[in-house]
């Protein structure tokens, strides 16, 4: 198995992750997280309990390297094209916008035709190939020489969102809000709840469950 990471790892030239639009809106609100932690409404902290929430999406995104709301990414591939582009940020939307663009051989950018390749949006991570008949362009060796920017996340609304991820978030938000002090094991105080990661282990890729 580690003799097949290390192969798939030397195959796929990898290159950065960029998300380079947030979300606008959040999946849980600042009282989901207030009420979690059996917090009556207190608006003179509404403030640090938003922080809590926003801290706590951005986790659960990190952990399931999937995106919640609606936000754009860039990913660059070193060197030119894979034989299977995955994106490190899914899902994507039905209808949500994807370009690729590449480095020629004569250092111009480019951009692919859409009809060169096909898109696995149902796929955890997504998967992008060339379509039948079709192959990818040759494009100068160099560090991010292949950018292909997208959007992801399960839509533009919260209820978008799966009950149990939004559920993971006012867990580890409201945890967040009512622990502020740092982790001690001999109180059996943790960074992160156990329930939190048995929410989300089902939206993990199978590749990274054992983390």
């Amino acid at each position: 198995m580690l003799d097949y990471c290390v192969a798939m790892f030397m195959l796929v030239p990898m290159g950065a992750l960029v998300r380079t639009v947030a979300p606008i809106l959040e999946p849980v609100s600042p009282l989901d997280v207030l009420y979690q932690a059996r917090v009556d409404a207190d608006t003179t902290e509404i403030g640090i309990v938003n922080d809590y929430a926003i801290a706590a999406r951005e986790w659960v995104e990190d952990y399931t390297e999937r995106s919640l709301m609606l936000q754009t990414w860039t990913q660059t591939l070193d060197g030119g094209f894979s034989a299977m582009i995955q994106l490190r940020r899914g899902p994507l939307l039905p209808a949500g916008t994807l370009t690729i663009e590449y480095v020629d051989t004569d250092g111009a950018t480019q951009t692919l035709g859409s009809s060169v390749y096909q898109i696995d949006r149902n796929s955890q991570p997504p998967r992008i190939i060339t379509a039948h008949g079709e192959s990818w362009p040759t494009v100068r060796a160099q560090l991010a020489s292949v950018t292909v920017t997208y959007q992801a996340g399960y839509g533009a609304t919260s209820a978008a969102v799966p009950q149990s991820i939004r559920n993971a978030i006012t867990m580890l938000g409201g945890y967040w809000f009512d622990q502020r002090f740092p982790v001690s094991q001999n109180t059996r105080l943790f960074e992160i709840p156990w329930g939190v990661k048995g929410l989300l282990d089902r939206y993990r890729d199978p590749w990274y469950r054992a983390a």
